[in-house]
């Protein structure tokens, strides 16, 4: 069994826009963005994605919804020795 698959206009025209000048303006879009979950640069990078392929006609529906996210304040990994006293720490960046 086959199946054909034909480009629909929107992807034609994506594609004709694809350039090496093009994907550095979008990484210069999102180099500029903190996108953790749930914050306001996540918001403006998906309506950046939703208004470029809207550009090219296709349609797009961004679905919002709550969430709990964890954002700890600090991370730790404490290595024990044999006796299981801390023998040291190591911090880690957690945003």
């Amino acid at each position: 069994m086959s199946a054909t698959l034909s480009a629909t206009s929107a992807e034609l025209n994506a594609r004709a826009d694809v350039s090496a000048e093009r994907l550095q303006e979008h990484l210069n879009v999102f180099s500029t963005l903190f996108r953790d979950s749930g914050t306001e640069d996540e918001r403006k990078a998906a309506a950046y994605i939703a208004d470029k392929l809207t550009e090219y006609g296709v349609e797009t529906h961004t679905c919002e919804f709550k969430s709990l996210i964890s954002w700890p304040l600090e991370g730790k990994l404490e290595i024990l020795d044999a006796e299981g006293n801390v023998a040291e720490t190591i911090t880690a960046r957690t945003r």
